[in-house]
């Protein structure tokens, strides 16, 4: 199914239910596929769904320059289009930070799923910290022509030197985005599952949003940055319990 939202046209599944509806928000480069299964098994339990492909990933609508906010407007648009009522938030990594800013920002209040979630500001090793320092002055030394702008490319990692224009846009956006001040004004039970094997977003930032976020209960699974998928029918008995507990 499509949809205009803010001038963007959005491709998402959608089934509706006198239960709550559950939204899933898939990671950065993911798409629909990354929480079909999950969208199938709680409508298979009575749950509304709503599995929604994010911009400029599974659905190539691209649009240069989004920010993680830009993100959450359209999702926000979408949910409000379709007339959900105090939805239930699943967001995985990159959607973490979407649902974050949903509960921070737009008051969504029902309960809300950070399954291995971005939005924490990195510790660096001193290692990448040196690589950043010699960016910058690297990327100073090309503005004033002192070296060539191809220097540049040696810099970056791999995954960043393959996304096309619009979408390295979107990833230094997203990256340099810290959304631990939002953190306190999350008024939602929140349920934070992570992987103790994650490299993408190490355990210490389960930590940060257990700390900082008010209401909320931390489990750790065993696998990696895909936790969900990794123990698959343990996250669905632990999402499942969490959304029909009484507050």
């Amino acid at each position: 199914m499509f949809k205009k939202i803010d001038n963007v046209l959005v491709n998402f599944n959608y089934i509706k239910s006198e239960r709550p509806t559950i939204v899933f928000l898939h990671g950065f480069l993911g798409n629909l596929n990354n929480f079909d299964y999950f969208y199938r098994v709680f409508n298979n339990f009575g749950y509304g769904v709503l599995n929604i492909d994010l911009t400029n990933f599974g659905f190539k609508n691209l649009k240069g320059n989004f920010s993680v906010y830009d993100y959450a407007s359209v999702v926000n648009g979408l949910i409000k289009k379709l007339k959900i009522k105090n939805p239930i938030l699943v967001g995985h990594s990159f959607g973490g930070r979407i649902a974050i800013i949903l509960c921070s920002m737009y008051g969504y209040k029902n309960k809300v799923i950070l399954v291995d979630s971005a939005g924490i500001k990195p510790k660096f090793s001193l290692k990448t910290k040196i690589k950043v320092i010699q960016y910058k002055l690297n990327r100073t030394l090309v503005k004033h022509n002192i070296k060539n702008k191809n220097y540049l490319k040696k810099f970056g990692s791999a995954d960043y030197k393959a996304l096309n224009p619009n979408l390295k846009k979107v990833f230094v956006n997203v990256v340099n985005e810290d959304l631990t001040y939002l953190l306190k004004n999350i008024n939602a039970k929140t349920l934070i599952i992570f992987g103790k094997n994650d490299q993408d977003t190490p355990l210490y930032m389960a930590k940060k949003l257990h700390k900082k976020i008010k209401d909320n209960k931390l489990i750790i699974f065993n696998g990696g940055h895909y936790s969900y998928l990794d123990e698959s029918q343990k996250f669905i008995g632990v999402v499942k319990n969490f959304v029909e507990e009484k507050c």
